[in-house]
């Protein structure tokens, strides 16, 4: 109702005087209430009603742009091996192994994580006949050349996914030979057993592989044999479930390690278990048709373990040991019991057992980033070696030792010859450049190299660069001359104090 309709209904029923008044009257309410809105000084405006917004579900942001991993990862020495894109965290082999036909049937599942976009990926896998391949659970192509397995899943994964490829395939496993030597990697089938393992490339006759060693992953080993034969690997021996006729062992590495550390023995053992003084347990598997006798060469490892542990830093992983083989094969610093052949084993007692316990420290639990690195693994194992007779003769053992270990021939160790890889050249020369480096800084800047070295890189990939790095903190000063020489030099440098060589 407005205001002038209110006046005119007043203005017809009361007299005139009346009139005014009532007039005057609702002039004065209507003013004060407009005054009293506009107490604030502005005329209160209505607030809208908000606009109801519809919501919905973020859209993932889509693979723009996938493709392949590398299928190789640039290695100085072998650039062909190790494949790009990924990041192994787990491989879990399943084999079912039919021993007098030499033939298993196996499923090998990869966890991993995206490093790019991929399309597709590649695993380092020899021989057998792939049957199956998912991604993820789901059916995915794959394709073979040489040995590089290609696998396309059904849709591109993203970087920083993890997934997992599972690989099923059948036959008989292979060998292959070691580059500069005749010895054979792979599945060896011998008269009363098999053992596989091999350095550089021994896995991938066995299970597709990231083979790099710049890739270590943890393992687990679910292996079917007939009775009575049994099974050693990696890590530990965590269940044995009997079906009968057939026995399935399970072994799990709870440490990671590289691929080429990698080995399956089946065959029939008499295991001896101890604790070294320093409470390391040591689980000797040494095979039953072995005599007796053998294992008196056995007695030295929990010393050399100890031994080690005041040297290098305490050691790495839950047990060590022997695995020993009925066969002509060489030794290898399987993680983290090595292997060996019985006739290596008897001919070489516990300073081939030093060398190759050596290396769970050196090799195992530092891996070189690349094989052009190796001398990281074999020039410090060979030097070890010296160590433990020195400290067995209680002093003095490297008396002898520039005389038995300099040869003019010998070849750079930081930049070996790929196809002579396990040579001198890593070996003895890598020897030769540690006596040096100690010469030079002496022995107690030395051994603080040594344990500070393997600190800080423990579980990780080294390369040469990383020891030189801390060689020279520990040392207060630059040691670019030395390591120079001695590691990279075309030519064997002279032994300190000597100005002509040793007539070797």
């Amino acid at each position: 109702m407005t205001i002038l309709a209110l006046t005119s209904r007043v203005s017809i029923n009361l007299p005139r005087a009346v009139h005014r008044l009532a007039w005057i009257g609702l002039l004065c309410l209507v003013a004060a209430a407009l005054l009293s809105a506009c107490d604030d000084g502005d005329m209160p405006t209505p607030t809208p009603e908000p606009t109801a917004t519809p919501t919905r579900e973020p859209t993932p942001t889509p693979i723009r742009t996938a493709s392949p991993g590398a299928t190789g990862l640039d290695d100085p020495l072998f650039p062909g091996l190790g494949n790009g894109g990924y990041d192994v965290s787990r491989y879990t082999v399943t084999l079912d192994i039919d021993v007098d036909a030499n033939e298993i049937s196996g499923r090998t599942q990869i966890e991993a994580d995206a490093t790019q976009n991929l399309s597709s990926f590649n695993l380092d896998f020899r021989g057998l006949t792939v049957t199956q391949v998912a991604v993820d659970g789901l059916p995915a192509d794959h394709s073979r050349t040489g040995y590089e397995l290609t696998i396309e899943p059904g849709a591109p994964i993203p970087v920083g996914t993890a997934f997992n490829a599972t690989v099923s395939y059948e036959g008989q496993p292979s060998t292959s030979s070691v580059p500069g030597t005749s010895l054979l990697v792979g599945w060896i089938n011998y008269e009363t057993g098999i053992i596989a393992y091999g350095e550089p490339w021994g896995a991938s006759h066995w299970f597709p592989v990231n083979e790099h060693p710049s890739d270590k992953a943890l393992y687990t080993f679910i292996i079917t044999v007939p009775e009575p034969y049994e099974v050693a690997s990696n890590g530990e021996l965590t269940s044995t479930t009997y079906h009968g006729e057939t026995v399935t062992y399970v072994w799990e590495s709870v440490h990671e390690m590289a691929s080429y550390l990698a080995f399956l023995a089946v065959a029939q053992f008499n295991d001896v278990a101890s604790e070294s003084a320093g409470g390391i347990t040591i689980v000797d598997s040494v095979e039953a048709s072995i005599d007796e006798s053998a294992r008196r060469s056995l007695d030295s490892v929990p010393l050399i373990v100890d031994f080690f542990s005041e040297l290098f830093g305490p050691y790495p992983f839950e047990s060590t040991g022997s695995v020993v083989i009925d066969e002509a094969i060489p030794p290898l610093e399987t993680q983290p019991r090595p292997v060996y052949g019985i006739r290596a084993l008897e001919t070489f007692g516990d300073r081939l057992i030093a060398h190759e316990l050596a290396h769970q420290w050196f090799g195992n639990l530092l891996t070189p980033a690349s094989w052009q690195d190796l001398w990281l693994n074999e020039g410090f194992a060979t030097y070890a070696e010296w160590l433990w007779l020195d400290h067995k003769s209680g002093g003095g053992g490297f008396e002898g030792f520039w005389e038995m270990v300099w040869r003019p021939a010998y070849g750079p160790p930081a930049n070996p010859d790929p196809g002579a890889l396990f040579s001198g050249d890593v070996y003895e020369r890598g020897a030769m450049a540690l006596h040096a480096l100690r010469g030079e800084i002496g022995d107690e800047a030395f051994f603080k190299t040594l344990r500070e070295y393997v600190s800080r890189h423990a579980g990780g990939n080294v390369t040469t660069k990383d020891l030189v790095a801390v060689a020279e903190e520990i040392a207060g000063r630059d040691l670019d001359g030395l390591f120079d020489s001695w590691l990279f030099s075309e030519t064997t440098p002279l032994p300190p104090g000597r100005d002509s060589d040793l007539g070797n």
